[in-house]
């Protein structure tokens, strides 16, 4: 992994400490209401990883686990159940027939998953590439799912362009222009994650640093956007990690021109890999990473710090690698029920990890 510095483009430390995110205090009241009972949506768990943390050096570690969030294996739902609600109080989904979206998985499950409690059809469109077990999740939730020819990016544009034939509704987590709505009412309500965390670190935070996902650049708006305003000049540090091969969010710090793309052809299985940032409100995310932030690309090439200072430590021998191993199943074990599925599988019991600690020497692992 490699780490890159996105220094901050702002005229002065001072005009970046008034920047307070894309949202007002109205939105914030608005989103903790709609959230506010425990018992419809009950909170997320925050763990503390205690021995990854003294592996690594750290203070203190903390894990916000969204593998079940209102019975969804992904924080996705917090961002479409709010704004369907916002849709339906406005009335913008008076007599529309079908909500239809993009997904690589999880985005289009928690579309389909509010569309059925608000018995409303969806439409689902996926890429080519993506894994046959999201879509079948996808379908359990009653929603009809579409194959595209081709990547994430042109499943954006053909749901768009059926929509608009068909008088469909359009639940994207990423803009355009004209389209951009939605995608700050789903990035509103993801902030009430970070609204659960500092409830549950309490006295103890915040962090001094928070990681987040990069994706399509939601949950990064919405963090920095929470951060800025809930801590101010004081707020802690925004990590960015997404893959080297869709590093959208990257070539938007570095860029300040527009479009907001990172366009590379690649192919696996499952997993989030757009090409481009949502295009229409990529001027508050460009302006919320590039504000003294850190945005880190995992495998990144040709990547160097743009401020030359020396680089974290990051283990590289095998025996290092074994002792953040341990350190991780050693945590992953004592946060029961918490569920890390590869993990699961690898170490189904404390006898089968330390056979595989013996084969240390094994060169597959160097």
């Amino acid at each position: 992994m490699s780490l890159v510095y996105v220094p901050s483009r702002s005229a002065s430390a001072a005009a970046a400490s008034l920047y307070r995110g894309m949202f007002t205090d109205a939105d914030y009241a608005r989103q903790r209401a709609f959230f506010s009972d425990s018992v419809r949506f009950p909170s997320t768990p925050l763990h503390e990883l205690t021995h990854l943390a003294a592996s690594l050096g750290l203070g203190r570690l903390w894990l916000k686990d969204e593998t079940d969030r209102f019975g969804l294996p992904s924080f996705k739902g917090l961002g479409t159940m709010f704004a369907l609600q916002t849709l339906q109080e406005s009335g913008a989904l008076r007599g529309v027939r079908a909500l239809v979206c993009a997904s690589e998985g999880n985005h289009g499950r928690a579309v389909a998953h509010a569309a059925r409690r608000a018995g409303v059809k969806c439409r689902v469109y996926l890429g080519e590439q993506v894994a046959g077990a999201r879509a079948d999740a996808i379908r359990s939730e009653g929603a009809e799912v579409v194959r595209v020819a081709g990547t994430y990016d042109e499943a954006v544009r053909r749901a768009a362009a059926d929509a608009a034939q068909h008088g469909w509704h359009v639940i994207s987590d990423t803009s355009w222009p004209g389209y951009e709505e939605i995608p700050r009412q789903i990035m509103l309500g993801y902030t009430r994650m970070l609204d659960e965390a500092e409830q549950q670190w309490g006295a103890d935070g915040p962090p001094d640093l928070m990681a987040v996902q990069g994706g399509v650049g939601g949950l990064v708006g919405a963090a920095a956007s929470w951060l800025a305003w809930r801590y101010r000049e004081g707020r802690p540090k925004l990590v960015v990690v997404e893959p080297a091969r869709a590093a959208c969010i990257q070539a938007a710090a570095r860029d300040r021109a527009r479009p907001l793309a990172h366009r590379r052809r690649y192919r696996h299985r499952g997993g989030h890999r757009a090409g481009a940032l949502g295009e229409g409100d990529g001027e508050p995310k460009r302006t919320v990473v590039t504000e003294g932030y850190n945005a880190v690309m995992s495998r990144a090439r040709a990547a160097k710090p743009a401020n030359r200072q020396r680089r974290p430590a990051v283990p590289r021998s095998a025996a290092a690698r074994l002792d953040l191993a341990e350190a991780l199943y050693r945590d992953f074990v004592r946060l029961t029920p918490f569920r890390f599925t590869p993990f699961a599988k690898t170490f189904d019991s404390f006898g089968a990890y330390e056979r595989w600690r013996r084969a240390q020497t094994n060169p597959w692992y160097r």
